[in-house]
C-alpha cells in the first residue's frame, strides 16, 4: 500500500485557476464520498484551503487512485475531467509524507510559518474521520503530522515570525487615513478575521504593544493565531471563507497577469465540530491601475504606501459551522477558552458598554459612525453584540449597513459570504450626497466581500489581499525556517521508519513463531523416543531447545528492525523471508518506487 498525495496550490496554480476549484464544506464532503465508492483509494482525506486543495490518499494501486481523484475533483467542480489532470502535482511515499509534514508546519504556505494550517489539517483529517475515509494509515499520517507542526510551533520562532494579515491590511489603511483611531470605522463581520480587526483596532486606540487576543495560546489550544469563534455574515454549511481578492481601480477593468478577469483565490470550509482556519492568503491579480501596493481607487494617497515596516503576523481567517456557537479548532478546547486571555491592555472588559442595557440602539451606532469609534456588523446580530460586547465597541445589524457606510471612512470586510456584501451600488448610494470624506474599504475575504466597482466613486480607495502580497513576501523572507526545516526532515524519517516497521512485523513475528515450532516438534520428537527420561530432565531439554532456538532467531530480528528502515532494505528482508519465514507466510512487499525512485511507506 503506498500513500500519495494529488493537488493544486499557490506554489503550481495561478489564483483564479485555485478559485475555480474552491471547495465547500458540502463539496469536500462530496468529494470524500465520490472518492470511498471508487475502487482504488483504501483511505482518504481533502484539505481544501484558500492556497490549496490536495487529495491524500493511500492505495495499493497508487496511478489509478490518483486518476480517480482527479475524475472526482472535476465531477466536484464542474470542470471537465480532460483538463483537471495536467493541473495536478502527485507526490508518493515518502515525498507524500514530506510534503504534508511542511504543509502542517507552515513552510508551504504563501505566508510562510503561519501557524493556522495545522487547524485546517486538523479539520480535514476530522471531517474525513467523520465520514469513514480515513483509516489507520491515514490516521497514523495525520496524526504524526499534527505532532510535527506542534512541534515545529513550540520550538522554533516561526510563528512568531509569520506575517499577519489583518496587521499589514491595517497598515495600508494607515497609510491612506493616517491613524486609525482617529475616524469611524465598520468592521462586517464577526467571525475570526473580524474579531482579530477588531482587537487590533482597540489596540491602536489605547496605544499598547500588548498581544491581539486570538493569537495569544490559551490553555491547549492551537496556539498563536488561533481562531476565535464566531458566525461569519451569512454563513452557512456552504459558507466559504475569507481570503484574497482582486483590487479595481476607477475603471473597473478587471484582469489579472495574463489571466482573466474576476479572478479570487480558493477557499475552504471547517468541520461540523470546530471552526477550521484558512491558510494566510494574497493573491497575484491585480485589476486595471493600481499602485505598487496594490491600492485602487480615485482618491489620492495621504502618503505614499511604503513597504513593511518589520509588520509580523498571522491570517486566522475561521471557519464557521453556520451556528453562533461555532467551536475554535484548539485541539479540544471550548470555543469560550480559546478567545484568548481577554481584551489587549487598555481595553475595556467584555460587555462593559453592553451590561447594563443589552445591544447599543441603532441610533447611538450611527452617531458612534459619525464621531469615530468601531461598530461591528454582522447578518446575526447577536454575533456582532458577542464580539463588540467583548471589546467594548458597538453592533449593528446588516440592515444598518447601508447609514454606516455614509459615515464611516474605513470599512474592514472579512465574512464568510459567497457573494460581495458591499456593492458598488450600495457605496454610490451611501455617498450620493457627494464626494464627502475619504473612503477606504479594506477586503479581506474570498470569495470578495467588496465590489472592485465600488471604487470608481470618487473618494473611495479599495485595499484588498492582492496588493499586500510584497508585503506579506518581505516578513516571509525574515522567517527564520531553517530548524523548522531540520524537525521536518528529522519527523518524515522517523514516520517512514515506524512504517517500514510496521510492514515487517508480521514477518518477524511469523519468523520467531516458526524457528520455535520447530524447536518445539523436535523436542516432542525426541520425548516421544525417550519416555524413560525423568520429569526434570524432559523440561530441562525443552527449556534449552527453546533458548537455542530464540538465540537463533535473534540476531535476525535485529537486523530486519534495522533494515526495514533503509532504502535498500526489502532485499534484506526478504533473504530473511525465505530463510526463517514460515510456508504460509506471504512474502514481504517489495520496494514501490516513488517520485524519487525511494521505497514508499
Amino acid at each position: 500500500m503506498t500513500v500519495l498525495v494529488t493537488g493544486l496550490s499557490h506554489h503550481t496554480a495561478a489564483h483564479p485557476v485555485l478559485e475555480r476549484f474552491a471547495l465547500t464544506r458540502s463539496q469536500t464532503a462530496a468529494l470524500l464520498g465520490l472518492l470511498a465508492r471508487s475502487p482504488s483509494p483504501a483511505e482518504t482525506v481533502v484539505l481544501a484551503t484558500c492556497n490549496r486543495v490536495e487529495i491524500y490518499l493511500e492505495s495499493d494501486r497508487p496511478d489509478r487512485a490518483a486518476d480517480e481523484a482527479a475524475r472526482a475533483l472535476a465531477e466536484t467542480t464542474g470542470a471537465p475531467a480532460a483538463d483537471v489532470r495536467p493541473l495536478l502535482y502527485t507526490h508518493r511515499g515518502p515525498d507524500a509524507v514530506a510534503h504534508l509534514f511542511r504543509v502542517v508546519s507552515g513552510l508551504d504556505s504563501m505566508a510562510l510559518g503561519e501557524p493556522q494550517i495545522r487547524g485546517q489539517v486538523r479539520a480535514a483529517y476530522r471531517l474525513a474521520t467523520d465520514h469513514g475515509t480515513a483509516g489507520p494509515v491515514l490516521h497514523d499520517l495525520f496524526q504524526h503530522a499534527l505532532r510535527t507542526g506542534k512541534r515545529v510551533e513550540t520550538t522554533t520562532g516561526v510563528a512568531h515570525a509569520a506575517a499577519d494579515l489583518v496587521g499589514v491590511a491595517l497598515d495600508a489603511a494607515t497609510d491612506l487615513l493616517g491613524p486609525l483611531p482617529a475616524h469611524p470605522t465598520v468592521v462586517v463581520g464577526a467571525g475570526a478575521l473580524g474579531s482579530l480587526t477588531v482587537a487590533a483596532l482597540r489596540r491602536g486606540e489605547s496605544g499598547t504593544a500588548g498581544e491581539l487576543p486570538g493569537t495569544a495560546s490559551a490553555g491547549p489550544s492551537e496556539g498563536a493565531g488561533s481562531a476565535l469563534s464566531g458566525t461569519a455574515l451569512g454563513a452557512a454549511e456552504d459558507a466559504k471563507v475569507s481570503g484574497a481578492t482582486a483590487v479595481a481601480d476607477g475603471s473597473g477593468a478587471a484582469g489579472t497577469r495574463g489571466m482573466p478577469a474576476g479572478a479570487a483565490e480558493a477557499v475552504t470550509s471547517g468541520s461540523a465540530g470546530g471552526a477550521g482556519r484558512t491558510e494566510p492568503v494574497t493573491a497575484d491579480v491585480f485589476v486595471g491601475r493600481t499602485d505598487a501596493a496594490g491600492i485602487a481607487g480615485n482618491a489620492p494617497l495621504a502618503r505614499p504606501l511604503g513597504a513593511a515596516e518589520g509588520q509580523g503576523v498571522s491570517c486566522a481567517a475561521a471557519v464557521t459551522d453556520g451556528s453562533a456557537a461555532a467551536a475554535v479548532e484548539t485541539g479540544g478546547v471550548p470555543a469560550g477558552s480559546a478567545q484568548a486571555a481577554g481584551p489587549a491592555r487598555g481595553v475595556r472588559p467584555a460587555g462593559a458598554d453592553e451590561a447594563a442595557g443589552g445591544a447599543r440602539s441603532a441610533g447611538s451606532t450611527r452617531a458612534a459612525a459619525a464621531t469615530g469609534g468601531i461598530t461591528v456588523v454582522n447578518r446575526g446580530r447577536e454575533a456582532a453584540e458577542r464580539l463588540a460586547g467583548r471589546y467594548g465597541v458597538r453592533a449593528a445589524g446588516l440592515d444598518e449597513l447601508p447609514a454606516l457606510l455614509g459615515r464611516a471612512a474605513l470599512v474592514v470586510a472579512a465574512t464568510g459570504a459567497g457573494t460581495p456584501v458591499i456593492t458598488a451600488e450600495l457605496v454610490a448610494a451611501a455617498r450620493a450626497g457627494g464626494p464627502g470624506h475619504p473612503l477606504v474599504l479594506v477586503d479581506l475575504s474570498l470569495p470578495r466581500n467588496v465590489d472592485p466597482a465600488a471604487a470608481r466613486q470618487p473618494g473611495v480607495r479599495l485595499v484588498d489581499l492582492a496588493g499586500l502580497e510584497a508585503r506579506l513576501k518581505e516578513a516571509s523572507a525574515r522567517v527564520p525556517v531553517d530548524e523548522a526545516r531540520r524537525i521536518v526532515a528529522e519527523e518524515t524519517a522517523a514516520f517512514l521508519a515506524g512504517r517500514h516497521l510496521a510492514t515487517v512485523a508480521p514477518l518477524i513475528v511469523a519468523m520467531r513463531n516458526n524457528v520455535l515450532s520447530i524447536a518445539e516438534a523436535e523436542v516432542d520428537r525426541l520425548l516421544g523416543r525417550t519416555p524413560a527420561l525423568a520429569d526434570h530432565v524432559r523440561g530441562e531439554v525443552a527449556r534449552t531447545a527453546r533458548r537455542i532456538a530464540e538465540k537463533i532467531v535473534h540476531r535476525p530480528t535485529v537486523r530486519v528492525r534495522e533494515m526495514a528502515a533503509q532504502p535498500d532494505g526489502h532485499a534484506y528482508v526478504a533473504v530473511v523471508h525465505d530463510l526463517f519465514g514460515g510456508p504460509d507466510q506471504p512474502a514481504p512487499p517489495g520496494p514501490a518506487a516513488g517520485a524519487a525512485g525511494r521505497e514508499t511507506p
